[in-house]
């Protein structure tokens, strides 16, 4: 996994907690000091009774704020376990079955997923499930996203003149 410097994000992935799960997700944790604040108490969304406590136990509402999107205030960091890619995941059915953490809060706390869409980030941080960092979305509608936001392949690390 590339790290999160590499990919134009400033550490917007890096978590607080154990640096063992830092480093299992390849996140830079080095001259970290602080997190941006959050306002959590003032979310309808946090802590949702919906959703049970296991779920919001691996849930750090003091993310970073992601620096193109400032005005979405800070992610919610899933801290529980992860795919290689940075996803997170959560275990369902008497821990049998693995649903990313993401798709869970949206489905639960925003509505129905479309057959066939994907749960996008607003924040491009893959473990936020923070419900209004997320958008449901065709794989068309996230290319677009990414390509206009300059997170194409081709357009990654390049500078306007």
């Amino acid at each position: 996994m590339q790290n999160s410097k590499d990919m134009g994000y400033n550490n917007c992935t890096t978590i607080k907690g154990p640096s063992s799960v830092a480093s299992t997700l390849g996140h830079d944790t080095e001259g970290v000091t602080s997190m941006q604040p959050h306002s959590t108490t003032l979310d309808p969304f946090w802590r949702n009774p919906i959703l049970p406590d296991r779920f919001w136990d691996k849930v750090d509402p003091n993310g970073c704020v992601p620096p193109h999107c400032r005005d979405l205030g800070s992610c919610w960091v899933w801290v529980g376990m992860h795919h290689s890619d940075g996803y997170g995941y959560f275990l369902t059915d008497g821990r049998h079955v693995r649903v990313l953490a993401h798709r869970v809060s949206y489905s639960v706390l925003v509505g129905q997923i479309p057959s066939g869409f994907a749960v996008c980030h607003h924040c491009d941080n893959p473990p936020c499930i923070r419900p209004t960092h997320l958008f449901a979305g065709s794989l068309g509608d996230n290319n677009t996203d990414r390509h206009n936001k300059g997170r194409t392949r081709a357009n990654v690390g390049l500078t306007m003149a």
